[in-house]
C-alpha cells in the first residue's frame, strides 16, 4: 500500500527531470557510464516517491523536449539533469528555463551552477574566503612551465567536468615527463585547460549539508576508505573514473564508503565551520550540496571541490550521510523537495 505524501509537503504533483546521454562530443567512449547511471537514480526516485504518495512523472530534457518544459503541469521538479539530451555544457540552460516557469525544483541556480562546476573559479572563491584548498595552476598547453611553490606529486584534471572524468591511475604525476604526457592528454581528450594542484596523499572525505540559510544542517561526514590494493600495490590513493564507475575493477571494489567517518571532536568541528562558510558564502542556498575534502596526515583540511546537485542516489555519499543523521531515503527526498519549496516561496 502507498503512504500519503508527508504532511508538511502541500504538493501531490511530481516530475523528475533528467537527461540521457546516448553520444559524446569529447571524453573517453566509458566517460558515457555515469550518464547512464543517472537514468537509473531518476527512475528510483520517481519509483521511491510514487510509493511515497506523490504522484510522479519522469520527463527526459533533450534537444527537442527542452522547450515543453513551460508546458508541463506541476507542482514541483525534481532536477536531476546534468545538461540538455547530449549538448556539453547546459546544466545550467536547464535551471534558467526552471526560473521562468516560477515552479519550485530541487538544485542549485543557474549562476552557482556555472560557478562550481569550473574547478579552478571553485578554488578562487575558497582562497577568497580563507577557506583552505591545495595549491594549483592551470595549464593551456603541455609546454608551460611549473610555477614555484608547487612540488611533485601532482594531480593532474579537467577543470570543468565532473564524475571523475579524466582522473585515472596515470593522473598522479611525479616528474615533469609524466606532467606534460598528461596535460597534453587532458587538453587533447576534454577540449579544455588542465588543472594541476599539489596532492594530498591521505583521507578522502565528503561533507554533505542539507537546508537553506541558518536551518542548513551539516550530516555526519562519509569517507572513502581506500583497501588493501592501494598499500600492496602502491596505488595513488584516488577516487579515479575506475573507481567510481567500472563495476569489474578492483578499484571499484576497493574503496568503500563509510559513515560517520573516525574524526576526531576538534578536526569535526573545524571541517563543519568551513563547509557551513562555502555553503553560504559560495552556493547560494542551494537546498543540498557535497563537498569533497582531503585530510592530510598533520590534519590539514583540503577542500577540493564542491559538488552542487550532487550524486543522491540510494547508497552513494550524500544518502549515506543522511541515512547516518537518520533519515531512510524517502526521507532524505522529502527532506530535499521541502527545503527546496521553502527556498522558492522565501
Amino acid at each position: 500500500m502507498r503512504k500519503k505524501p508527508p504532511g508538511d509537503l502541500s504538493i501531490k504533483n511530481i516530475t523528475v527531470l533528467f537527461n540521457h546521454v546516448t553520444s559524446l562530443t569529447f571524453g573517453t567512449k566509458q566517460d558515457i557510464l555515469a550518464d547512464e547511471d543517472t537514468v537509473l537514480t531518476a527512475k528510483k526516485i520517481a519509483s521511491v516517491l510514487k510509493h511515497s504518495g506523490f504522484k510522479v512523472s519522469l520527463f527526459e530534457v533533450n534537444e527537442k523536449t527542452v522547450q515543453k518544459l513551460p508546458t508541463i503541469k506541476t507542482d514541483f521538479f525534481f532536477n536531476l539533469c546534468g545538461g540538455i539530451g547530449n549538448l556539453p555544457n547546459s546544466e545550467h540552460e536547464v535551471v534558467d528555463i526552471l526560473d521562468r516557469i516560477n515552479i519550485p525544483y530541487s538544485g542549485a541556480s543557474s549562476d552557482k551552477l556555472l560557478l562550481t562546476t569550473n574547478k579552478v573559479i571553485t578554488k578562487k572563491y575558497f582562497n577568497k574566503y580563507n577557506i583552505p584548498t591545495p595549491s594549483y595552476q592551470v595549464f593551456k598547453s603541455k609546454d608551460e612551465k611549473l610555477k614555484d611553490g608547487l612540488t611533485f606529486p601532482l594531480i593532474v584534471k579537467p577543470i570543468a567536468e565532473d564524475c571523475s572524468f579524466g582522473i585515472h591511475s596515470d593522473s598522479v604525476v611525479i616528474n615533469s615527463k609524466q606532467l606534460r604526457k598528461k596535460v597534453e592528454d587532458v587538453i587533447r581528450t576534454y577540449k579544455e585547460p588542465a588543472l594541476v594542484e599539489d596532492y594530498i596523499n591521505t583521507r578522502e572525505l565528503n561533507v554533505t549539508i542539507v537546508g537553506n540559510g541558518e536551518q542548513a544542517k551539516v550530516l555526519p561526514i562519509s569517507e572513502i576508505v581506500f583497501g588493501k590494493s592501494y598499500n600492496q600495490k602502491k596505488k595513488w590513493k584516488i577516487v579515479d573514473f575506475a573507481a567510481k564507475w567500472l563495476e569489474d575493477s578492483v578499484s571499484y571494489h576497493d574503496t568503500v564508503g563509510i559513515c560517520p567517518s573516525d574524526l576526531s571532536a576538534s578536526i569535526k568541528d573545524r571541517i563543519e565551520k568551513y563547509a557551513l562558510k562555502a555553503y553560504k558564502k559560495i552556493c547560494g542556498n542551494p537546498g543540498y550540496a557535497r563537498f569533497d575534502i582531503r585530510l592530510a596526515e598533520d590534519n590539514k583540511i583540503y577542500f577540493l571541490e564542491i559538488n552542487l546537485n550532487p550524486d543522491i542516489s540510494d547508497g552513494m555519499g550524500a544518502a549515506r550521510s543522511a541515512k547516518a543523521y537518520g533519515w531512510n531515503y524517502p526521507d532524505f527526498l522529502h527532506k530535499i523537495i521541502e527545503v527546496s519549496i521553502n527556498r522558492h516561496s522565501s
